[in-house]
């Protein structure tokens, strides 16, 4: 048997190429990108990030996570999950941890692109991983960005307006205001899942409560949700602002829309052509809030106040979610400035995760 010469050896390496680009073209789901509500900048951004990613690259996706996409586009979204489950081994019990599961998958796609995302962007924009039926959804949402009186501000699409003095005005913040947010309350707003978090504050939010702050300049407080009791900001906040009240976690407040929410602070605001300007950011606690007012006029233990003071100061994501900083939270909330509500509308716009989608 004649012994294959280079050319031969470069032919059938040829073939066999071709036969994997065909399979891998077969096994490969569509990925569809909704960007009805994102700026066409960032919609083109994504999409030249999403041209270069092979979703079978061992070095981004786990054999689980291929596996998955094969079965997605094959078999529909219902089918790949139940058999990665199946593959994966994981005890699911419930609803909630199936969907944490399916989070667990979408990830290491969201991660390939945040990662490559300029952190400018961010969070002002967002992208969503979604499995539906035989696609890869990405769902991108971006927030409207305008100069006004020379700063640059971004508010939602939804243009949350708050009043003053019988005046509507729509909500916007200023850089400054949502850096020092996201520093404190969300460092992580550079990953896939804390960028979800962060941009939802500012994009998808419905509620603001308009404030006086002690040296009565205007202020709004917005909050953040507690989703459900077994989450750390549900045990600390509603298990020691609000005892004894009935559960709400996501089988609930999915019906209702209202999640328990949390303070998350306070941003003094300018009024400007229509518009409720932030210009910075104070967390609870701080000089100026009504919190650090509360301390100095019922707190008669110089020593209390000053610990108080510290917790206060101190506060920030990583220190919470290890369960500290709520004695002074929980003083807050008792002595006259709630910290956790049970608020009047919808925390957030529901209505917008079904047009990021697409849906509506």
């Amino acid at each position: 048997m004649r012994k294959p010469n280079s050319r031969d050896q470069k032919s059938r390496a040829e073939r066999l190429e071709e036969k994997r680009t065909i399979l891998r073209a077969f096994e490969t789901p569509t990925i569809r990108i909704e960007s009805k509500l994102a700026s066409p900048s960032f919609a083109a951004v994504v999409k030249s990030i999403v041209e270069k990613i092979d979703l079978f690259d061992e070095n981004l996706f786990s054999p689980l996570v291929q596996q998955h996409y094969r079965n997605l586009k094959l078999h529909g979204d219902k089918y790949a999950t139940l058999e990665s489950v199946r593959t994966s081994g994981r005890h699911i019990t419930s609803e909630v941890d199936l969907g944490m599961f399916g989070i667990w998958i979408t990830n290491q796609l969201g991660r390939a692109i945040v990662n490559e995302l300029d952190i400018g962007l961010l969070p002002m924009n967002d992208v969503e991983v979604h499995f539906i039926g035989h696609e890869i959804v990405l769902a991108l949402s971006s927030m409207l960005q305008r100069n006004v009186d020379g700063k640059e501000i971004f508010h939602s699409r939804n243009r949350l307006q708050i009043e003053v003095e019988s005046r509507a005005f729509i909500l916007a913040f200023g850089k400054h205001t949502i850096d020092a947010i996201c520093n404190r309350f969300r460092p992580d707003f550079q990953t896939y899942f804390g960028l979800g978090e962060a941009h939802a504050i500012f994009s998808y939010l419905n509620y603001a409560e308009v404030v006086r702050l002690p040296e009565g300049n205007l202020a709004v407080s917005i909050f953040d949700f507690c989703m459900g009791p077994e989450t750390w900001q549900y045990r600390n906040y509603v298990g020691r602002c609000l005892p004894g009240v009935p559960p709400r976690g996501p089988e609930i407040w999915h019906e209702t829309h209202r999640p328990y929410g949390y303070r998350i602070g306070y941003c003094p605001i300018d009024l400007v052509d229509g518009y409720a300007i932030t210009r910075t950011f104070l967390p609870p606690g701080f000089a100026k809030t009504p919190e650090r007012q509360l301390l100095k006029s019922k707190c008669a233990d110089s020593i209390e106040r000053y610990h108080l003071t510290r917790i206060a100061q101190n506060m920030q994501f990583n220190t919470l979610r290890i369960g500290k900083g709520f004695d002074a939270i929980e003083w807050f909330h008792k002595n006259g400035v709630p910290q956790v509500i049970d608020p009047p509308v919808p925390l957030f716009d529901e209505e917008y995760f079904e047009r990021k989608l697409g849906l509506a």
